[in-house]
């Protein structure tokens, strides 16, 4: 309680509507409110803050044990004091990596090296991710469509004529479904591309859609010349 010198130095406890004001709360405020303004005053008054010797701190707890008289030591200054409002808690601490300034050495150490051992893990899955990515970024170069890339076709200006009927392609890929559009035997074909993929000559039309290609894929023309260069 909240004591003063009264005459040949007999303790009196203030009224209740002192201790109010100490705190800045109304007479008869309890529970999580009387503590909410309670931590707010010990931080306000402590005395790294106010930089006094302590006597307004002492203060403010003494008023609280007047309006809370089932907490008299509401306050102390042990640094581990379970209200301690500015005492940071384990989790956050371990969750920030910060180590407060109060707390046994051993305690610090180990926030320390728990830091540590998370920054480096942090630094390894960048390392793995960076690693990773750049597999990635490789393996991409040469897929497409989930499909390997196919190079690109150079520039040309030839003169063909088929040796036998070609069904024409819409892109340089002889599995590709043909359109509706056929190189017949005997018909001479301009072509301004060319490009090889896998072993196979592809030719891209130079006056209509479509792509041909160099070598049969089915039937008798299997793997022969089916176009000639004139």
């Amino acid at each position: 309680a909240l004591l003063g010198a009264c005459g040949g130095g007999a303790a009196v406890r203030i009224a209740a509507a002192e201790a109010a004001r100490i705190l800045g709360v109304q007479v008869g405020t309890e529970g999580a409110a009387l503590r909410r303004a309670y931590r707010a005053r010990v931080r306000e008054t402590h005395p790294d803050i106010v930089g006094d010797d302590g006597s307004r701190l002492r203060q403010v707890r003494e008023a609280y044990a007047v309006l809370d008289p089932s907490r008299p030591g509401a306050w102390s200054f042990e640094p581990h004091a379970a209200d301690n409002p500015f005492r940071s808690s384990s989790r956050s601490d371990a969750s920030t990596g910060r180590v407060g300034s109060w707390g046994s050495p051993e305690a610090q150490a180990k926030l320390q090296r728990e830091a540590q051992e998370r920054q480096e893990r942090n630094r390894e899955l960048q390392r793995q991710g960076w690693a990773q990515g750049l597999g990635q970024r490789q393996a991409d170069a040469q897929v497409f469509n989930g499909r390997p890339r196919k190079p690109m076709p150079t520039s040309t200006l030839d003169w063909y004529i088929a040796l036998t009927n070609i069904r024409v392609r819409p892109e340089p890929d002889a599995g590709a479904p043909p359109i509706n559009a056929v190189v017949r035997q005997g018909e001479k074909i301009s072509v301004n591309a060319e490009v090889v993929i896998d072993g196979q000559k592809y030719l891209k039309l130079r006056n209509r859609p479509g792509w041909v290609f160099l070598k049969g894929v089915s039937g008798e023309w299997s793997g022969k010349p089916v176009l000639r260069r004139t």
